[in-house]
């Protein structure tokens, strides 16, 4: 959106709703704080920081650094589109499958 579409809407809603309203609509979005992000742009959830989490350790690295998962079914469907999400989220995927070569290929990736 551009700052001229920013600027109709707010007159479209001073109109619409009055003056009072619509200013104390805006001030309460701007007011409002951000969610800390990591690494890809996603929203930190509050668990992490209240388990003591480095809010700097969290924004570089992967979201699931570290974690060990195994997945049934990683050679193909869901499996295999959640085998490749995890991976590039950081974890350590063990992909089980029934196809060898399908896992050879899945390896490779």
């Amino acid at each position: 959106a551009t700052t001229e579409d920013f600027q109709l809407r707010i007159s479209m809603d001073l109109e619409k709703y009055g003056t009072a309203s619509v200013v104390l609509f805006y001030a309460i979005i701007f007011a409002t704080p951000q969610p800390t992000t990591d690494w890809e742009g996603n929203v930190i959830p509050r668990a992490h920081k209240l388990m003591g989490h480095d809010a700097a350790d969290i924004e570089s690295k992967p979201p699931l650094d570290g974690l060990v998962i195994a997945v049934t079914g990683a050679t193909s469907g869901i499996g295999l589109s959640f085998t490749r999400k995890l991976s590039s989220m950081g974890a350590h995927v063990i992909a089980i499958g029934r196809s060898s070569s399908k896992l050879e290929r899945l390896a490779q990736e």
